[in-house]
């Protein structure tokens, strides 16, 4: 064998070695891929974090460690203000309203779909797609984003409202008029951001399980109206208001005429330029300065409530009746638009050189109106099939203070006598309305958030919690009911003492409502025991077979309150306390049945959550002087809220938020 010859075959079975290294090698890998381990496969990952080899448990632990993390840090927006400083905006991933009885994810990561997602890796299809899928990621990786859920627009208005008081409008060009002078106002340019690149970058960065500043772009805004195109108006917008302009008007329930006067002073405040696609600029009255007007003067005297025409029964005959009125609110979208008009055609007068007086057109406006028709008026009361008790709603107000039970009586006496439509949705706000000391409400406590604070109506929760129990009684379609925040002994349930069939009501929201599929017209009677301290409601109709009911709550667990606070404030005088009873928190629910007539069965499960609320002391102290004088300790005052608790009970003294 020559040299040459011996060399190649050596050469020979060197390549043959490494192929069979090599060999050995993938096939070790295709072995070890084609075992199902009870683990991620090897290459496995969310952005650079390795998942390579986690149990679904660690891969748990991992990701939830992640959102603890973004808990605590958020997400930061950096963006630069109108003078070009460098901010950061840090905005966190579940918002709270500011008592703390809701909150609501703006980003959340599914842990489980996630992890299911990591899991899928070289597990799902055929025998050859799971070993291709493994031998794959354990030689080129495999990269899964986590699975996010956005709220996009909340968290779209949580960004801008963060940015808000840096964000600076344009302000266009305005007419202004001071001491008995036309002016115009200065226009500027503004600084506006544009949030939602920024907020595409920062569910990227979560879908990658990292946390890194986001930028959020800035715009200039320009003004749409400049000094420029406003003064040539000026010099006409003194004879434009130097003629005064009535406003006419006859009540349809009394037929009595009315007019009020715009005169010159008035109609120079209300003067305003706005823009126009088509005529580019227009003279006009400020929508907002005109509504002002509006409800000063013009409201009281013109805008009514309508009003339906009820009855009272005693046994089955009717004894009590009250007429119908119809209802009145001012259109003021309408009566601006036809003030508007007279403004417009007055300048367009003064443009074309016209003088001498204004036409009648050009001075009078009649005052537009809506009007609502009660929802019964006077003649439907008859023959309205109101014959039998459909259910009965009971609650306690034993121990409540004296505004409280006013406020309770009050809206006990805008229910009794109400009539409800058949296919009406009945709204309890509304039917409490107007919430003003005008409308026979008193001031009584409430809790905000961490505060104790009087609020018009406060204790109207035990009509809620009341008219909830009546209409599943009578077997109704409650379409809105919320639970409270915290657990208030007034709303326990009368048959074994335990929250979770109460309902909260708060202008404008939450409301209660139900709905009547009675077919037949709804009588509601109010009862107030004062001996025993209970509230009755009952409602009468035609009764179709149909037995409601429900169950005695549950609650699955109670949530223990924490350490008392205390709070010092200069409110009060030095040494009184004002206290707020501890409100542990609880998991309740019940189930609502209704046995229909052809022996259907409809049930509803309600789960009402109430958080818990350490005992919270409002502390009086001394102002602070200059050499900082400690605050003086005192004793408590009277008329704290001191209700104590009951063996085994939670604790509570006075209403929540809404009751």
């Amino acid at each position: 064998m020559s040299e040459e010859q011996a060399h190649h075959r050596k050469r020979l079975i060197t390549i043959l070695v490494v192929v069979g290294v090599l060999w050995l090698l993938a096939m070790g890998r295709a072995v070890y891929a084609f075992q199902d381990k009870k683990v991620i496969y090897d290459g496995v990952k969310i952005g650079a974090q390795d998942f390579s080899g986690l149990t679904s448990v660690q891969a748990k632990e991992k990701i939830l460690a992640f959102e603890s993390r973004m808990s605590v840090q958020g997400l930061s927006f950096s963006y630069r203000t109108a003078q070009d400083e460098e901010r950061q905006a840090v905005i966190y991933p579940v918002v709270f309203r500011s008592d703390g009885t809701d909150s609501r994810d703006i980003i959340d990561v599914d842990v489980e779909a996630t992890v299911d997602a990591l899991w899928a890796v070289g597990r799902t299809g055929t025998v050859v797609r799971k070993v291709g899928e493994r031998i794959a990621s354990q030689w080129y990786g495999r990269k899964i984003p986590a699975v996010v859920s956005v709220d996009r627009e909340l968290f779209r208005d949580v960004v801008r409202l963060n940015l808000a008081s840096d964000e600076q409008a344009a302000r266009d060009a305005r007419v202004v008029y001071e001491q008995g002078v036309f002016s115009v106002e200065p226009d500027e340019t503004g600084v506006a951001y544009t949030v939602d690149r920024g907020l595409d970058d920062a569910v990227a960065l979560i879908r990658r399980l990292e946390l890194r500043p986001i930028a959020v772009d800035r715009t200039v805004d320009k003004p749409s109206i400049t000094v420029a195109a406003l003064s040539p108006l000026v010099p006409f917008l003194t004879p434009v208001a130097a003629d005064d302009i009535a406003v006419t008007y006859e009540d349809p329930n009394k037929k009595e005429k009315f007019s009020w006067t715009l005169d010159h002073e008035k109609i120079a405040m209300l003067l305003q330029v706005t823009q126009d696609e088509k005529a580019g600029f227009v003279l006009g009255l400020s929508e907002e300065a005109l509504g002002a007007w509006v409800k000063e003067t013009i409201a009281p005297q013109v805008e009514v409530q309508a009003r339906d025409a009820k009855f009272k029964i005693e046994g089955e005959r009717v004894v009590e009746f009250q007429s119908s009125r119809t209802g009145v609110e001012i259109n003021t979208p309408a009566l601006l638009g036809a003030l508007s008009q007279v403004v417009a055609a007055r300048l367009d007068r003064l443009v074309r050189g016209e003088n001498g007086p204004f036409l009648a057109e050009q001075s009078t406006v009649s005052l537009a109106v809506q009007t609502a028709e009660p929802k019964i008026k006077t003649g439907d009361i008859n023959n309205l099939g109101i014959q039998e008790i459909l259910g009965i709603g009971t609650s306690s107000w034993r121990g409540s203070p004296a505004n409280r039970i006013k406020n309770i009586r009050n809206g006990m006496n805008k229910l009794n006598g109400l009539l409800i439509k058949p296919g009406e949705e009945f709204s309890l706000l509304a039917a409490l309305r107007p919430f003003t000391l005008a409308g026979g409400y008193l001031p009584e406590l409430v809790i905000k958030g961490d505060k104790i604070e009087p609020e018009i109506g406060g204790g109207l929760c035990q009509i809620g919690t009341t008219s909830f129990r009546m209409a599943m009684n009578s077997g109704l379609p409650v379409t809105k009911r919320t639970n409270h925040g915290l657990v208030v002994t007034y709303y326990n349930d009368p048959t074994n003492g335990n929250p979770g069939t109460d309902a909260t009501i708060y202008d404008p929201a939450p409301d209660f409502r139900f709905m009547n599929d009675t077919g037949h017209y709804l009588l509601w009677t109010t009862y107030m025991d004062s001996a025993a301290g209970k509230l009755e409601f009952t409602l009468w109709g035609t009764s179709d077979g149909r037995k409601g009911s429900y169950s005695a709550p549950v609650v699955h667990s109670w949530i223990g309150t924490g350490p008392m606070k205390e709070i010092e404030t200069t409110d009060l005088k030095p040494g009184q306390r004002k206290c707020q009873s501890r409100h542990p928190g609880a998991v309740a629910s019940f189930t609502y049945t209704v046995d229909l007539p052809g022996g259907e069965k409809k049930e509803t499960l309600y789960k009402s959550y109430y958080r818990p609320l350490p005992e919270i002391c409002s502390v009086g102290v001394e102002q602070k002087t200059e050499d900082g004088a400690a605050p003086v300790e005192g004793a408590p005052t009277e008329g704290t809220p001191t209700d104590a608790p009951v063996a085994d009970t939670p604790p509570v003294s006075v209403d929540d938020l809404a009751g």
